[in-house]
């Protein structure tokens, strides 16, 4: 064969002096090979089989390794794969020698990673030339990989990626620098344009790629700015900018996009804008940056929606605690608020959270036109304050009145639309806040209505019109009952069965709930009595105490008093208390729950598990049953993170040697879960609604003529 004279050949003169490795157990073929590449400017060592070899590379990492198949110990191939397999040595050319010149050797040695074969007996000039190629070759692509380096460092340094596109093939091509801003995974190269821009939020994505679409048919280049999200931290703000281009022989075409991060340059713009429009305290929109967004829905002639929040008893916190836990709740709150309106899947361009001053929110929604959608988001807002919040060293708890209005129907100007929400929050607040309230034109009637709800409400205690009724508790194994809970219900002359959630928050309001409290905690002894005197065995029966009544200094008094009136065992009475009323001051709560525990009355935490009620704590409670709370029970089959939380909060109660209710049971679905999971106790409407006395009894009496 002819070729150039390695003497003169500037590839070669660029490979000399490179260290060859030479494995081999044959130790003429070593001294052969020696020479040849000596002669050709090379440095040569020698290793007489695989382990030596592999010892010799660790040790003077060699430019290109020369390897025999057929070796005692480790073979060739073998030395050749463990190479490939380690970072440091996976890149050093290996040419393997051979003298089977059988396909299926070649195949294993090429499977192993060789770069190259050449047959036994060699000649010289061939093996010199085989050897002189694949250093040069090595040399360009290691100068080709420190050129790709270079250029996505610079990239990385500017933030600007780039990505082509062949418009023939549909194949694409991403920088490791775009693939970062566009939040793609470094080893998951896009394969298309929607994979590269699937970080961009659906309207942007769908901008961008109408883009270059109209471009891959003939139109022009672009220039566009959007957010790309970032998983837990703001968004990155991208200018993307493409052009179409043709190959000089007019037979390739292809689009070029470069992709700049502008995150610098557009937080600049947006601090400007921050400090003229706002809120000092919470970062949010103030109110002339609200009136000025629903300004601009108006002048658009597009429909939306207004909530209207104002934060129930804040003035009693700012009073007692101070400004700055004031302030600090209010920050917290519009944390809460903008995670709540987040999470529903809004982003900035159709909803917008301000806080107008005092403790007064609102909410435009941009995208919402109808009365029902715009209350599920009042309403999810609503559900987002009912956690406690920790500010500082206190537990807070905060509730909030929401007053709903849409435009154009409540109101066609800024003024009179806020005014409608703002009305409609107020009817809230009369009814004892914690609630969502639309407006409407006989809001007067409906302030007439709660007025006469209030003085009915007072004449009730003395009409003896409550009711207690109870819901059965059963064991879970084998759906005998074990206790009760008793709920009150208020028998309205005019009204009918009134519901607790109908009457409970104004005789809180109103200061009533004390007195309603010791009446069902009385009347629930007493039936308890009444019960065992029919000869039946009822089991315990749990009273909820409300936070005013567990706040009583005289609160065993008023048990004991109870017990002693109906003449009942104590530990026939179980009092309930919710996880969020004990978290408020837990000091308090010890105390208080261990004075009712020295009357020998079982105490029960309500709602487990929707409060922040830390093991540690839980260990200070003396308590003797944990109730798993019913949002939880509810999507057990449906929902993996409820059933996971639940099933914890079994065990954690089995740990604690504590009682575990399930409240809220109605499916076999549900049941067959707490079976599995070795829960004892549960209620719910799978077993029994809350029944009157007169039914419980009965149910109870059947349960006796069954075990009979």
């Amino acid at each position: 064969m002819t070729g150039a004279d390695p003497s003169t050949d500037p590839a070669s003169l660029e490979t000399e002096g490179s260290l060859i490795l030479v494995v081999d157990d044959d130790r003429m073929i070593r001294r052969m090979t020696r020479a040849t590449l000596e002669g050709a400017g090379h440095r040569v060592i020698e290793a007489e089989d695989g382990d030596q070899g592999l010892i010799a590379i660790g040790r003077d990492r060699p430019d290109l390794v020369l390897l025999d198949v057929e070796m005692p110990g480790r073979d060739g191939i073998s030395l050749c794969a463990s190479l490939r397999a380690q970072p440091a040595t996976a890149r050093i050319p290996v040419i393997i020698m051979t003298s089977a010149a059988a396909a299926s050797e070649i195949q294993r040695a090429y499977e192993a990673g060789a770069s190259d074969f050449i047959s036994k007996p060699f000649n010289p000039r061939v093996l010199r030339d085989r050897v002189r190629f694949m250093l040069r070759a090595t040399l360009a692509v290691n100068e080709l990989r420190r050129s790709e380096r270079n250029f996505a460092m610079a990239q990385r340094v500017a933030r600007v990626g780039n990505w082509i596109l062949d418009l023939q093939t549909g194949a694409i091509r991403v920088s490791g620098e775009a693939a970062r801003i566009l939040q793609l995974r470094a080893n998951e190269p896009p394969t298309s344009l929607e994979a590269l821009h699937a970080h961009l939020p659906a309207a942007a994505r769908r901008q961008v790629l109408e883009a270059i679409g109209r471009l891959a048919g003939g139109g022009e280049g672009f220039d566009l700015e959007y957010p790309v999200e970032r998983p837990g931290r703001t968004p990155l703000m991208v200018r993307e900018h493409a052009e179409r281009f043709t190959d000089p022989s007019g037979d390739e075409h292809s689009i070029v996009g470069a992709i700049l991060d502008v995150t610098d340059l557009a937080s600049a713009q947006a601090h400007i804008r921050k400090l003229a429009y706002s809120d000092s305290v919470t970062g949010l929109a103030n109110r002339p940056c609200f009136n000025e967004a629903m300004a601009d829905q108006i002048a658009n002639g597009e429909k939306f929606g207004v909530l209207f929040i104002d934060l129930d008893r804040f003035k009693r916190i700012n009073d007692s605690l101070g400004h700055a836990v004031g302030d600090d709740l209010l920050r917290v709150v519009a944390e809460r608020l903008s995670g709540a309106l987040r999470s529903r899947g809004t982003g900035a361009d159709n909803t917008l959270l301000a806080r107008l001053g005092g403790d007064e929110f609102a909410v435009l929604l941009a995208d919402v036109s109808q009365e029902d959608s715009a209350i599920a988001i009042a309403n999810r807002l609503s559900a987002a304050l009912a956690e406690p919040f920790r500010v500082g060293p206190y537990d807070l708890v905060v509730t909030a009145s929401v007053g709903v209005a849409l435009y154009p129907r409540d109101g066609e100007d800024t003024d009179s639309l806020l005014r409608s929400a703002d009305s409609a929050m107020y009817l809230v607040k009369d009814a004892g806040g914690n609630s969502v309230r639309e407006f409407r034109g006989g809001c007067l009637q409906q302030v007439q209505d709660r007025l006469w709800l209030e003085a009915s409400l007072l004449r009730a205690i003395e009409g003896e019109e409550f009711e207690v009724y109870f819901q059965p508790k059963v064991d879970v194994e084998t759906l005998a009952f074990v206790g009760s809970e008793a709920l009150i219900r208020w028998r309205h002359p005019e009204k009918g069965l009134i519901l607790p959630a109908g009457f409970i928050p104004i005789a809180e309001e109103l200061g009533l709930i004390v007195p309603i409290g010791a009446w069902v905690l009385q009347h629930a002894c007493m039936r308890q009595r009444a019960l065992l005197d029919a000869g039946l065995q009822p089991g315990p029966v749990a009273v909820n105490l409300s936070a005013r009544q567990f706040a009583l200094r005289d609160l065993p008094t008023l048990v004991q008093q109870a017990l002693d009136a109906a003449h009942l065992p104590p530990e026939l009475l179980e009092l309930e208390v919710t996880e969020s009323l004990v978290m408020r001051d837990v000091d308090a709560a010890v105390r208080t729950m261990h004075r009712l525990k020295e009357l020998g009355v079982g105490l029960s935490i309500d709602d487990f598990g929707t409060g922040h009620a830390s093991l540690s704590y839980l260990q200070r409670f003396p308590v003797d049953t944990l109730k798993i709370d019913r949002s939880f029970i509810r999507c057990v089959d449906e929902q993996h993170r409820d059933a996971v939380i639940a099933s914890m909060v079994i065990a954690l109660g089995k740990a604690l040697g504590l009682t575990i209710v399930a409240e809220g049971v109605e499916t076999e679905s549900q049941l067959d879960f707490l079976r599995r999971n070795g829960c004892e106790t549960m209620q719910g409407y799978l077993v029994s609604r809350p029944v009157p006395y007169a039914r419980y009894a009965e149910l109870l009496m059947e349960q006796g003529r069954r075990s009979a």
